[in-house]
């Protein structure tokens, strides 16, 4: 008896939703890996990153068509319609969530602990927010209310320490999250004089001399010990700037940060200003960063 071989037809859809799922991954991966590494410029880093999302757009309709006659018809095709469902739904989760955020919940690109006056820094052009980009032209971000400005707002952070040891805890906290400073009036440390000797020096030079023994104000002369000891009052009641960078956690945008140290009585005040030059496309990174470095200086001063 000859045996009768049915085959059922395969969804066409199905096939190209898993297809078109992996070519989405691959596109967005390497475009997101081209961009975070600088080897493409920002426009076109974001252009290829959306052509990505597009695919997987793509993908997720394909696999609805897919689903659809699958149902109806009887296809075969289940198990490639629904992997690439699953993996277009993967790639469009956190994209989707950062784009509501961007339309709804909208974040400052310039958030500062002190509104009226924020701390200043040392090449505004290169730390305040910068033109708009491709994603700002094609998808604009919800105008920031006063609601949400008082969100993202950040209070300063007063201490009960003398103004060296408040800027020392600053700075070591800005070192504690992994901020690049940006401090030419810091005192270089042991580790980058020994650097710096090591490399000056020739074969041929002799041992350096050991470092003088620093004199005190009772071996200087009247007058002139008089006048530094006024200095150094004078030093201490005025304000200290450093500056930090650090960058965005997913597309490695710069972030700006400016530290004011200013004593207020027997205490101090912290103001801290943090920016996205770039754009604030990794939602909220700058408002985050700001947050995590005053919490930081708060568990030095006060480790729990």
């Amino acid at each position: 008896m000859r045996r009768i071989t049915v085959i059922e037809p395969l969804s066409r859809c199905a096939v190209w939703s898993r297809r078109m799922a992996l070519l989405a991954l691959a596109t967005t991966v390497l475009a997101l890996f081209l961009t975070r590494e600088r080897h493409v410029e920002l426009d076109a880093g974001i252009a290829a990153i959306l052509a990505g999302l597009a695919l997987a757009v793509l993908s997720l309709l394909l696999a609805l068509a897919a689903f659809t006659r699958i149902w109806s018809q009887g296809k075969r095709g289940f198990g490639s319609a629904l992997a690439g469902f699953m993996l277009a739904l993967l790639l469009l989760a956190l994209p989707a969530y950062i784009a509501g955020l961007r339309l709804y919940a909208p974040q400052p690109r310039d958030v500062s602990t002190d509104p009226n006056t924020p701390p200043t820094f040392s090449d505004p052009e290169a730390a305040l927010p910068r033109r708009e980009g491709l994603l700002d032209r094609i998808m604009p971000e919800a105008p920031i209310t006063a609601t949400w400005r008082a969100r993202a707002m950040v209070r300063p952070l007063y201490l009960d320490a003398p103004l060296p040891e408040a800027t020392e805890l600053a700075r070591r906290a800005a070192r504690a999250r992994d901020l690049r400073l940006d401090d030419p009036s810091a005192p270089p440390t042991e580790q980058d004089i020994a650097m710096e000797a090591a490399l000056s020096r020739m074969q041929d030079d002799p041992p350096p001399l050991p470092p003088s023994r620093p004199r005190s104000l009772e071996d200087v002369p009247g007058n002139v010990s008089a006048a530094l000891a006024s200095q150094g009052d004078a030093d201490e009641g005025e304000p200290v700037f450093f500056e930090a960078e650090s960058e965005t956690p997913i597309l490695r945008l710069p972030l700006r940060l400016s530290v004011r140290i200013t004593p207020v009585g027997d205490r101090v005040r912290i103001d801290a200003r943090a920016t996205a030059p770039q754009g604030n496309y990794d939602i909220g990174a700058n408002s985050a960063l700001l947050r995590a470095y005053l919490d930081e200086i708060a568990f030095l001063d006060n480790p729990r």
